[in-house]
């Protein structure tokens, strides 16, 4: 079997487990940018790092994202929230991403939310 392993796998079974990326609209001319169409829908939000932040402030940020109904209305409303979340002067670092289904079958996508305090809002050692 040329390219593959006796496994029949072309990456030596590592294919499998990565997701598959969402099929492109049928159209005969289809470039990397027809990929920002594809449907999406936002299964699940995932906030880390705010340790003195309630979630229920991220999750208002994130709120409007979760209409979205494709990639690239998603990656719009992400940035969106990425500078929201900047513009509070509450983070030091903000980081929105996109992660697709596991097994890469259907449109749902996870969001996570990462952010971590700046030192202003920590609180004061005097």
């Amino acid at each position: 079997m040329a390219g593959g392993d006796a496994s029949g796998s072309k990456y030596g079974g590592y294919e499998s487990s990565m997701p598959k990326l969402p099929d492109l609209p049928p159209e005969t001319n289809s470039s990397p940018m027809d990929l920002l169409r594809v449907p999406c829908k936002v299964k699940s939000v995932i906030v880390k790092g705010n340790k003195r932040t309630k979630r229920a402030l991220i999750e208002a940020q994130v709120a409007k994202a979760l209409q979205a109904g494709t990639y690239e209305e998603l990656a719009l409303e992400l940035d969106s929230v990425n500078d929201n979340l900047q513009s509070l002067d509450m983070f030091k670092k903000t980081v929105c991403e996109i992660d697709v289904a596991a097994d890469g079958s259907s449109d749902e996508v996870n969001i996570a939310v990462e952010v971590s305090s700046s030192a202003a809002s920590q609180p004061c050692s005097c």
